[in-house]
């Protein structure tokens, strides 16, 4: 009888990890440090063990682990973090409460053993297989496991239950001001490819809390960050001179077509020498999304261009006008534009509202 139960979860699982990862891509494109205080009540190794806990059983049967192992979905998160330069403070605020499953739940005549495992250190808090306590617990080591490893491999720190969350947050408000900032030089390659990283003390005394991999991220997918980013109003400094003008709305037979005009100043791009002329070229990236926070596919174009040497001085006042048409759906209500100069690799970026 759990078992439909628990696939409804695993279900609802995968819809709240992506609506997690849209998130932390949207804080990608965001200077500075970056922290995502992750409060949630359903993120734990196994999607609805809760309900066989609840029948009874102190571990989920064999037969189903595979279909219910929820590991690998919150891999994701920790690498969407890591990619992000996002630390993840997960935070547990139910706790031990009893009453999360209803008094019915609560009743475990088949329980035959608690494991004796408190992420939170409170041993008075541990309940045995004839009480309630068993079920609570049996369910905060499930959730504790994975929040555990989230904090541990994206650098922040996870707790449960109110007090102690309480007592976290002053520390996590610290971490935001105060913190060392360690570099070390490499062959840039940008390859998209997690690479491992351990930070050691000499005195063992010393808890290190750091992530575990970082990731040089593409010029392309740096480019996605920010102008999804752009879009809900975080616009990073730039040096590229970008504005953009949306037209009217045109309706077609299952989408709406958005034309978009790009002025882009031509004495920010970076030209060289070729063919005795001036070359360069830039990409354009564009993205919208509606009020609910949903984000369209990130879309570019790349385009060349070269400049005669006696129209070096004119050019460098005047605009390169770039006219495309976006494919939109009917609740999109703003659009992002962002521009990366493919020679200086300098970027612009902006966003206009979407008028029907």
């Amino acid at each position: 009888m759990a078992m439909p139960y628990a696939l409804e979860a695993l279900s609802e699982m995968k819809r709240r990890v992506a609506a997690i990862n849209s998130i932390i891509e949207r804080m990608a494109g965001a200077d500075g440090k970056k922290v995502l205080l992750l409060a949630t009540r359903r993120l734990g190794a196994y999607s609805g063990a809760d309900f066989f806990y609840a029948a009874g059983l102190d571990r989920l049967p064999t037969a189903v682990l595979d279909r219910l192992d929820n590991r690998p979905l919150v891999q994701s998160i920790i690498s969407s973090a890591n990619e992000a330069g996002v630390t993840i403070y997960p935070l547990y605020p139910t706790g031990l409460d009893s009453s999360i499953l209803g008094a019915d739940f609560n009743i475990r005549g088949g329980a035959s053993k608690v494991a004796a495992v408190n992420p939170g250190g409170d041993t008075n808090s541990i309940g045995t297989p004839d009480e309630p306590g068993g079920v609570d617990n049996l369910i905060l080591i499930n959730e504790g496991s994975m929040l555990t490893e989230v904090a541990k491999k994206t650098g922040g720190a996870f707790t449960w239950g109110t007090a102690q969350i309480a007592a976290l947050l002053p520390s996590i408000a610290e971490d935001v001001s105060d913190y060392y900032s360690i570099a070390y030089r490499v062959t840039p390659q940008r390859d998209g490819v997690p690479r491992q990283v351990t930070v050691k003390t000499r005195s063992r005394t010393y808890d290190v809390r750091t992530r575990r991999e970082v990731v040089e991220r593409t010029d392309d997918a740096r480019m996605n960050d920010r102008v999804a980013a752009a879009v809900f109003g975080v616009v990073p400094g730039s040096g590229l001179e970008v504005t953009a003008e949306a037209g009217d709305v045109k309706k077609e037979k299952n989408d709406s077509v958005l034309p978009l005009k790009v002025r882009i100043a031509i004495g920010s791009l970076s030209l060289v020498p070729q063919d005795g002329k001036h070359a360069g070229a830039f990409s354009i990236y564009v993205v919208s999304a509606n009020e609910r926070g949903e984000l369209s596919e990130v879309t570019h174009q790349t385009r060349t261009f070269d400049v005669p040497p006696d129209d070096i001085e004119r050019a460098a006042t005047g605009y390169f006008t770039y006219e495309l048409d976006m494919r939109v759906n009917d609740s999109a209500d703003r659009v992002a534009v962002g521009v990366l100069d493919e020679v200086s690799k300098v970027y612009g970026l902006t966003s206009v509202p979407i008028v029907r």
